[in-house]
């Protein structure tokens, strides 16, 4: 019988609160990867492998003390290593994301964003910084990434301007590889994600019988909309509203979906710094909300 095989990785949305602090707040980034995470997490009860070809011993078999790329449950005790080593350097998760570890001491305020074995970072001094990298290379190998130039985190490019006060997030590379996989590299770009008027709805439509070749369009166009491409998270919610039972419109829709963001791939979220706050001192974050309460008059919604 398995263990508990469940993971908790921090959201996408933490992950843009974090990028945009830094940048309003012009604080450091520095992000990294863990070098074989899986690896340092100690089993917590009894697993047995076979030994290795080549490595045989008659009437035995090898008991895991730490975990392997492939376990079920390594994800798992991996997330728990990672949380402890954490805590250990006096971060606390956050409550509304596991994922999001603060910390405040003398020498600066930090916050991390773990995703597995990817981590990015924000603090206010270069002190700080130095300290938590040093205190994670204690426990783990890492490989630092160079924040002062173009860098990627989880397949999302950053790109920041110190002197402009800006920071663009997209992912060009992700789009060209969506657009690969379904076999619509050559396809002509449109300039809406859907027709004005479309009622998707409306009339009768052949099944598509490729259901999960569908459900993995619509997965990775939700990855791109929440991660870069707002302007295709209604288009993409509405379609994935046909998930378990697709129509040949919706997967004809979904392709037009592509073919929009092949011709908008190198736009992005860019959040920027008020020049004013540096000379005036003044807090100038607005926090907006929007809400349709009526959805538009859509009669399915």
């Amino acid at each position: 019988m398995l263990s508990n095989t469940l993971a908790l990785v921090s959201q996408i949305t933490s992950l843009h609160i974090l990028l945009a602090l830094a940048t309003l707040k012009d604080m450091r980034i520095f992000a990294w990867d863990v070098d074989s995470a899986y690896l340092h997490s100690k089993i917590d009860h009894n697993i047995c492998v076979r030994f290795p070809n080549g490595y045989e011993k008659p009437g035995k078999v090898g008991k895991l003390n730490k975990a392997l790329y492939g376990l079920p449950e390594a994800m798992r005790v991996c997330q728990e290593d990672l949380e402890e080593k954490l805590k250990s350097l006096g971060f606390t998760p956050l409550k509304s994301d596991c994922g999001i570890f603060i910390s405040k001491t003398a020498s600066g305020f930090t916050v991390i964003d773990m995703h597995m074995d990817d981590g990015t970072g924000i603090c206010s001094s270069k002190e700080e910084e130095l300290r938590i990298k040093h205190g994670i290379q204690k426990f783990y190998k890492i490989k630092e990434k160079n924040t002062t130039q173009p860098f990627k985190v989880l397949g999302i490019l950053v790109m920041r301007d110190m002197h402009q006060g800006t920071l663009k997030l997209s992912q060009a590379d992700y789009i060209n590889g969506l657009l690969q996989w379904f076999d619509m590299g050559d396809c002509n770009p449109v300039l809406m994600p859907i027709d004005k008027g479309s009622h998707l709805q409306d009339g009768e439509s052949a099944i598509y019988k490729i259901v999960r070749m569908y459900q993995a369009l619509i997965g990775s166009l939700t990855y791109a909309a929440t991660s870069t491409h707002p302007d295709i998270r209604y288009i993409t919610q509405f379609l994935s509203q046909a998930n378990k039972d697709p129509r040949q419109r919706d997967w004809d829709t979904a392709k037009r979906v592509l073919r929009y963001l092949k011709g908008t791939r190198g736009m992005g979220i860019i959040y920027q710094r008020d020049p004013d706050e540096a000379l005036t001192g003044h807090d100038h974050m607005v926090h907006w909300g929007y809400c349709d309460a009526n959805y538009a008059k859509d009669a399915w919604d």
